[in-house]
């Protein structure tokens, strides 16, 4: 629109005067009404949550063998409570020569390795993986040994 007249160009101020938005005001002195926020946690949550709990009481990650890891991977899988790629990240072999059945301090193995995988520049997306699996760990043993159903885990249950 192309304005040629001083005539047109007040035209449109008034009507965009007129057209402006005068602010509400608000009495203080009215009531308000009390706002409360309730959270439900629904079966399959409360299912999920007593899964992670059996498994935590069932393995130590500070002290598994990695037959025991196995085992725990493969209940956490069957729950559908880690990803497949999570579960094989989880097995990985610790090193070519590690006797299955000795115990390692599984949770401080996995933090180191992330550790040395974050100072030597590795892939954002195996970082990310490698911090999913550490978290898993320490829920797990965060877990370990307490009964108190009421316990939320780490991963919003």
């Amino acid at each position: 629109m192309q304005i040629n007249q001083t005539t047109q160009a007040s035209s449109i101020y008034q009507l965009q005067s007129q057209r402006s938005v005068t602010p509400k005001t608000y009495d203080n002195n009215t009531s308000t009404q009390a706002i409360s926020d309730q959270v439900s946690i629904s079966s399959a949550g409360r299912n999920a949550e007593a899964k992670w709990q059996a498994i935590a009481d069932k393995y130590d990650v500070t002290n598994i063998s990695t037959h025991e890891r196995g085992a725990m991977t493969n209940e956490l899988m069957e729950n559908k409570l880690i990803s497949s790629t999570e579960a094989l990240t989880m097995m990985a072999p610790i090193s070519m020569n590690h006797d299955p059945e000795t115990k390692v301090n599984f949770l401080d193995l996995t933090k180191k390795g992330l550790e040395f995988a974050k100072s030597n520049g590795a892939p954002q997306k195996q970082i990310e993986l490698m911090e999913r699996v550490a978290n898993i760990l320490e829920q797990l043993h965060g877990l370990a040994g307490r009964t108190d159903n009421n316990t939320q885990s780490k991963r919003g249950f």
